[in-house]
């Protein structure tokens, strides 16, 4: 062993003696490279943390979001700067990308309750409620809402012109629309644990009236009212990244018509279900909202495939601004066809916001906004080419909301001109006329 020891002390003396000593300086250059640089990172580290904070505390958001910028620019990147970056967004009301930097600090540090209720109260901002469920386990979100709504329109006069202005001879003339619609809507929202569940329960009650014109000049109605009530629930819960909204729609109407019979009016009466399945998948990326729904309905007469594409854009970084559109194709035993949508919602002033959109297509059938039907159950001789909302929604605190919204309805009426002389014989006629619908309610947060 001390042979072995010597042998080992002679080879590195003898080493130390041949080679040059700078063979060694690159080790030396790297050591002290690393730790100049290690210097330098610490300073500039507790730069960006001294300037950062001292912003955040004197209020300068606009200059502390360069500097956060800079920092992670620069490799710092750390739980407190994600945190002040986002206070500082939050605080100018840019409230998706505050909360895209509290997402950043919470992983970081997922156990930091300020930056947590940061979090949740910044997703509020931006209608996320689903998603800001998972960061506050006390949040007891519970809504309920009111609307009622009338649709009182007779276009009798538009088709009495028609009739004398085209041909007065017209034989037999027939066409069928409501001319009356009343509804009331009830809803409420709750929380069971990482879900919010919605429900709705509406009465509607329109009235028909088919009009059998002879000759021009006379006319006999047949009645026909018919009553709908329906319920809804949708379910919304957060799956990692992307949040899904199933939905169920039931139905139940029931209609009873009054027609002439050998000079006498007899009644007959009729029920059916409907229902409907849909479900929407959608994802918040910074200010984009891309969404895929898809839904299956079906009724005594018909069924339907729905899938469509929507897309929501808040050019402001938040809620005062929301230009959306949406492309729907619809599929059933009968036809294929499409229907567009494009709006924007814009904040007016202080409490106070407006809608206005705009859908083109033959509306029959449709669901829009995950479960409500466009389907005429109640006229089949009438279709629903174009609608155009506007809404106002006023706000006199963060727990109530009201809106109104007039909603206009471009129909096309079919009208079938029947010659007695040839019962075979039948000549279509097209009527276009809008409707109008008005409807309003309240909506309050519980909690």
């Amino acid at each position: 062993m001390k042979i072995l020891t010597a042998f080992f002390f002679i080879l590195f003396f003898i080493t130390i003696k041949i080679f040059p000593q700078d063979i060694f300086e690159p080790l030396n250059t790297l050591k002290l490279s690393l730790n100049t640089e290690y210097t330098t990172y610490l300073k500039d580290f507790k730069y960006y943390d001294n300037v950062s904070l001292r912003l955040l505390t004197e209020g300068k958001y606009d200059s502390l979001k360069i500097v956060t910028k800079e920092s992670i620019k620069n490799g710092h990147d750390w739980f407190y700067l994600r945190m002040r970056r986002g206070i500082a967004f939050y605080n100018t009301e840019k409230y998706f990308t505050a909360s895209n930097n509290f997402i950043k600090a919470y992983k970081f540090n997922k156990d930091e309750a300020l930056n947590k209720s940061y979090l949740h109260y910044s997703m509020i901002n931006t209608s996320r409620n689903t998603e800001s469920l998972k960061f506050n386990n006390n949040y007891n979100y519970n809504e309920a809402g009111l609307y009622i709504g009338i649709d009182n329109n007779s276009p009798m006069s538009k088709i009495n012109n028609y009739i004398i202005s085209s041909n007065k001879a017209i034989p037999y003339l027939e066409s069928e629309y409501s001319t009356n619609k009343t509804f009331i809507n009830p809803t409420f929202s709750h929380r069971i644990k990482k879900m919010i569940i919605s429900h709705s329960l509406s009465y509607m009650q329109i009235q028909n009236n088919k009009y059998y014109h002879l000759g021009g000049f006379d006319t006999i109605i047949d009645n026909l009212k018919t009553k709908i009530i329906d319920y809804q629930i949708i379910s919304s819960f957060n799956l990692k990244k992307i949040v899904i909204e199933p939905s169920f729609h039931f139905f139940r109407t029931n209609k009873e018509s009054s027609f002439l019979d050998l000079n006498t009016f007899r009644t007959q009466s009729s029920s059916f279900n409907d229902y409907l399945f849909a479900f929407k998948i959608y994802k918040q990326i910074n200010i984009f909202k891309p969404e895929i729904n898809y839904s299956f309905a079906k009724s005594s007469s018909f069924r339907n495939n729905q899938i469509g594409f929507s897309l929501n854009v808040y050019p402001f970084n938040n809620l005062n601004t929301n230009i959306f559109g949406t492309y729907q194709v619809l599929n059933n035993q009968f036809e294929t066809k499409g229907l567009y949508k494009i709006g924007i919602v814009t904040k007016l002033f202080t409490k106070l916001y407006c809608e206005a959109n705009i859908s083109k297509g033959n509306h029959s059938f449709f669901n829009l906004n995950n479960g409500n039907l466009y389907y005429n159950i109640n006229n089949i001789n009438e279709e629903i080419k174009q609608i155009i909302n506007f809404g106002l929604y006023y706000y006199p605190s963060r727990k109530i909301e009201l809106s109104l919204t007039i909603q206009q309805i471009n129909k096309d009426v079919f009208m079938y001109n029947n010659v007695p002389e040839n019962i075979n014989f039948t000549i279509k006629n097209n009527i276009l006329f809008n409707d109008y619908l008005i409807f309003g309610g309240i909506k309050w947060k519980l909690n």
